[in-house]
This record gives structure tokens, C-alpha cells and sequence, in this order.
């Protein structure tokens, strides 16, 4: 079995987020069936823009005179969340349960906030509270589930995956969900049948293509998983976790030039969260004797992270 350090759990953090975004325009447009004030006008048509900056300063205006409503903070909390401002996001959300305590879908959103910012047991305790209020909600199921997952209670998170999944069968990231989660509890071949599921629903996923090619791995499957590899970067050729993954798989094949490339396509991507990339580039020029190139990828590593072990060799080698 091959485990490469990467990138992997970011690549789940980014499909949530993504999904969080989706869910919550969801809730959006379906209060856009009522009339607002001007100003409200004028922000909703500056989010479908994505100009959260002028977004949030007209429901600023709309607030500052007045005419508070979980609708306009529904709407900044959105903006807030989109421009990384979780702690004013989820203060939005909260003022949008005090006006309407019974719409399940602003304690959903506030849970998704509250599991970005780290706080797992608020945001369980929110994603309940949506179900309480609508048990077929299978949005707040999966949040319960990826909540469950990253408190570390796989099996928890694979039984509310599976809720959801019974409850949205057509739905992608529930078989998502669950696969990596398989995966993660060392059911390899259910994870991949769950991630092969995935991408019948979502076949344009660069996660989903990532995932997979992360449970080939696992299986010494390196031609399925390169493919899959090269399917996410053609999606997301700006996402440098798959082109390190890629990257980690060509160094494991000593094809040195590739491995080379794709690591280097990471860093420039992502020059300020890319120790691990720059490392294998240090290993690489050990590897081929390139003692001054391999100082100068390490010379930007974290010291802490200067004795990262791989393939046997010591990248401090260098230092």
C-alpha cells in the first residue's frame, strides 16, 4: 500500500466548502420568492455577480436603517462566508435564527460554518437542530456525517452517509462522502465502489477524479490512479493538490522529470503551502546528484519540517 503525504484532506475541505456555498444558494434563491427593499435588489443581483464586497456593503445600508430581516442576513452571511469572514458569517446566520428559530436551513449553514471554524460540537449541535426541524434534510445528514468524521467516529459518519445517501440517492457527494470515509476506516474496495458511484453521478469532479485516484493508489493501481490524476488536473489545472499527488506517484516511479514538473507546477500555484512539494523537489535533486538545486528547495522548507523521511533518504541530507 502506497500513502503519500499530501494534500488529500485539503481536497475534502475544498468539495465541503464548495458544497456549502451550493447549499446555501440553494436556501438563497428560494427566498428571493419574496419582494425586498431596493437595496436588497441591488445586493442579491451584485451575489449572482459575485461581488460580495458591494453586497455587503448594500445590506449594510439595508440594516443600518432598519429593516432588519433573516433574509438580508442570510444573504451577507453568504458573502462573508464567500470572502473567508466565518466568525461574521456565522454572527450572520445567528441573527437570521433569532427572526425565524424554525428554518432548518440557517442552523444547517451556521453548522458548516462552525465545522470550518474547528468548532465540531457547536456545529453538531446545530446540524441536529436542522434535523429535529426537518429529518429529511439530507444536506444537514451529510454535514452530521463529515462533523462525526473529522471528530474522528468513522463509523458514526458512515452510518449518517449512508442516511443521506437513502435519502438523495442521485446525489454525488453523499457516495463521495462515505467513500473516502470507507477508505480512511481501511474498507479500500467499498470506498472505491462508493467513489466509482460518485463519479457515474458527478463525472466533472476534480475531487471526485482525485479521491479515486488516491484509493488506486492504496490498491497499487498507479496506471488507474495517474489517469485519474490527469482527468483532475485537466478539470482544476490551477489546484495543486493533485498535480503534487501526481507528482509523489512519478517520484514512486523514479520518473524524475515528470515528478520535477508537477511539483514545480504545485509550488508556483501555491508558493506559501507547498513545503511538502518542495521537499520531494530536494529528494529528486538528491537523488540525481543536483546537490545545489536540492540546498535551494529546501533553503524555503519550515526547519520542523527539514527531516521529513521518504523512499529511505533524509532531505536534511542536503542542509
Amino acid at each position: 500500500m502506497k500513502i503519500c503525504h499530501s494534500c488529500g484532506g485539503k481536497i475534502s475541505k475544498q468539495f465541503l466548502h464548495a458544497a456549502l456555498i451550493a447549499s446555501t444558494l440553494l436556501s438563497l434563491i428560494t427566498c428571493t420568492k419574496t419582494r425586498q427593499p431596493g437595496s436588497v435588489s441591488v445586493a442579491i443581483q451584485k451575489l449572482k455577480t459575485k461581488d460580495y464586497a458591494v453586497c455587503i456593503a448594500e445590506i449594510d445600508r439595508v440594516l443600518a436603517a432598519g429593516q432588519e430581516s433573516a433574509v438580508a442576513h442570510v444573504r451577507r452571511a453568504y458573502c462573508r462566508s464567500a470572502t473567508g469572514d466565518v466568525d461574521g458569517a456565522i454572527a450572520d446566520y445567528s441573527a437570521a435564527i433569532a427572526f425565524s428559530p424554525k428554518n432548518p436551513a440557517s442552523f444547517n449553514n451556521r453548522g458548516a460554518e462552525r465545522m470550518r471554524n474547528k468548532d465540531l460540537d457547536g456545529a453538531v449541535a446545530d446540524f441536529t437542530t436542522a434535523l429535529e426541524l426537518n429529518p429529511q434534510y439530507a444536506e444537514a445528514v451529510r454535514n452530521l456525517g463529515t462533523a462525526q468524521r473529522l471528530n474522528g467516529n468513522l463509523q458514526e459518519a458512515l452510518a449518517e452517509y449512508s442516511r443521506a445517501i437513502e435519502l438523495d440517492p442521485s446525489n454525488a457527494r453523499g457516495y463521495f462522502d462515505r467513500g473516502v470515509t470507507r477508505i480512511e476506516a481501511g474498507d479500500g474496495a467499498g470506498g472505491l465502489a462508493d467513489l466509482n458511484n460518485a463519479i457515474e453521478r458527478d463525472p466533472k469532479s476534480a475531487a471526485m477524479y482525485a479521491a479515486r485516484a488516491d484509493a488506486y493508489r492504496q490498491q497499487d493501481k498507479d496506471d488507474a490512479a495517474l489517469g485519474d490524476f490527469t482527468q483532475a488536473i485537466e478539470f482544476e489545472p490551477r489546484n495543486p493538490g493533485p498535480l503534487y499527488r501526481r507528482g509523489c506517484l512519478y517520484y514512486d516511479r523514479r520518473a524524475w522529470k515528470e515528478a520535477l514538473a508537477d511539483f514545480a507546477k504545485a509550488i508556483q500555484i501555491d508558493p506559501n503551502d507547498q513545503t511538502y512539494a518542495r521537499i520531494r523537489t530536494a529528494l529528486v535533486h538528491l537523488r540525481l546528484n543536483e546537490m545545489d538545486e536540492g540546498k535551494e528547495s529546501l533553503r524555503h522548507c519550515p526547519l520542523d519540517q527539514r527531516k521529513y523521511r521518504t523512499t529511505g533518504q533524509r532531505a536534511s541530507q542536503l542542509s
